[in-house]
């Protein structure tokens, strides 16, 4: 419709208007329509749809995979995830991730394997509060405090032990009290003890860790004897060898069994090492058999060292005067990398010496690791190897303390000053395949009880 549009408050005045009826201004004579909106699609563009810009679309894309790949990967590493991205330095105490441990029976160690990480979370609804609120960055360097020997490498450090109690396994086990017999734990997990004064040749056999026996033999093969040697060959045989008989000679026939003591066959009648009782012996890994030092009729100890890599059929002498001074009554074992440490004894009819010895070459060569440990100086005592490598030490005449050392011998920590069981020496003690520790009999006090036959257990804490 034609309008007259007033140039002073723009209002659209009829055709025939003169004047604008609000502010009375003249309108002009030239008629002006307002234009009709043109709502009309261009043939051209009919059917199509908006255009969107490839380059914003792939930018865009991008942004979104960025943000999603970040947002996972901080709440949930994945498995296998290499240590550069996630070891870092201080303390663990708000880890996201914790690896599992797992014992590694060839390396007596406790090992992380580098594809045992995994989440600890599975959904939103298990992650804690405080981990929820806390911010990305900060959850990042959480994450880089894992410490980096945690990640695909072997925890070669002893762990840490606790002062757990000895447990009695019995007080009467069926066998005769007596000291100087010979004990081993077998592949199995059972303990056979063989001879000792006064004067046996029986052997028994334990199946529930020293709880309850079985004889397998009143009277073996071999001689009554006592401070003799005994092994167990990786065959699962045991040889005995040597000791001292009633008549209080010594011995130095060696004899075999296969079948945990019931019967004996005769290795050698007379081992070249000599006559002798109250020496060492040890089975290296290669199978071989080592025995050190040792006494004969009165004589203050050896210190010779021998080695028979047939069963003790036969023997070849590594050293014929080792390192360490002669001796009698000392311990030794056998760490996991093979090599030898032999520990205190006697040999001037004290109570003993307290000095430590390492050999690495199987006993021809011997390295002093400490002078004087921290036990004072003993003989009689016990020593057996722990699963993690570290060597426990215990008992000795006068004494019931035990002690442990994680560096081949050269220190040494007090574990207890007096353990449950009486103070002894000369008494069987095992190291069983769950780690604990049997000791069984021995001589009693510092005047000498005979015949103890309590049997204690002990399971480490760690």
């Amino acid at each position: 419709m034609p309008l007259k549009i007033c140039p002073n408050c723009h209002r659209g005045c009829n055709e025939e208007n003169e004047y604008c009826p609000s502010c009375k201004t003249k309108l002009p004579d030239v008629q002006k329509n307002f234009p009709k909106a043109d709502n009309s699609v261009p043939a051209s563009s009919a059917g199509q749809k908006p255009s969107i810009n490839p380059v914003i679309a792939v930018i865009a894309i991008i942004g979104v995979i960025i943000v999603v790949y970040f947002s996972l990967g901080l709440f949930f590493p994945k498995t296998g995830e290499s240590a550069s991205n996630l070891q870092g330095s201080g303390s663990s105490s708000t880890s996201l991730i914790e690896p599992t441990p797992t014992y590694n029976p060839a390396t007596s160690a406790q090992s992380v394997p580098t594809n045992s990480i995994t989440p600890s979370v599975t959904n939103t609804q298990q992650v804690p509060a405080s981990v929820q609120t806390t911010p990305v960055s900060q959850i990042t360097s959480t994450i880089g405090t894992i410490a980096p020997t945690q990640i695909g490498t072997t925890v070669t450090t002893p762990k840490t032990i606790n002062t757990a109690p000895w447990k009695m396994m019995t007080a009467d086990p069926g066998y005769g009290g007596r000291e100087g017999f010979s004990s081993v734990a077998m592949p199995d997990g059972s303990i056979v003890i063989m001879g000792g004064t006064p004067y046996y040749n029986d052997v028994w056999r334990s199946t529930d860790k020293g709880a309850t026996w079985t004889q397998m033999t009143a009277s073996a093969h071999w001689e009554d004897r006592y401070f003799f040697g005994s092994v167990v060959l990786p065959d699962g045989s045991i040889v005995i060898m040597g000791g001292t008989n009633a008549a209080n000679n010594g011995l130095n026939d060696v004899w075999r069994s296969t079948d945990e003591g019931a019967t004996w066959t005769q290795m050698t009648s007379d081992a070249n090492w000599g006559k002798r009782y109250e020496f060492n012996t040890v089975a290296l890994p290669d199978g071989s058999i080592v025995i050190m030092g040792g006494t004969n009729s009165g004589s203050w100890g050896g210190n010779d060292v021998w080695r028979s890599t047939d069963k003790g059929a036969t023997w070849t002498e590594m050293t014929a005067s080792a390192g360490w001074s002669r001796r009698l009554g000392q311990s030794s074992v056998v760490l996991p990398d093979g090599s030898i440490v032999i520990m205190g004894g006697t040999n001037s009819g004290s109570w003993g010496g307290n000095d430590v010895w390492r050999s690495t070459d199987k006993g021809a060569t011997w390295t002093e690791m400490t002078a004087s440990a921290g036990w004072v100086p003993r003989s009689g005592q016990r020593s057996v190897v722990m699963p993690d490598g570290s060597i426990v030490l215990m008992g000795g005449v006068g004494h019931n303390d035990v002690w442990r050392s994680t560096d081949k011998g050269a220190t040494w920590t007090q574990i207890t000053a007096s353990a449950q069981w009486s103070a002894r020496n000369d008494f069987g003690c095992v190291i069983m395949p769950d780690g604990s520790i049997v000791i069984m009999g021995g001589m009693g006090g510092m005047e000498g009880e005979m015949g103890l036959k309590d049997v204690w257990r002990w399971m480490p804490s760690w």
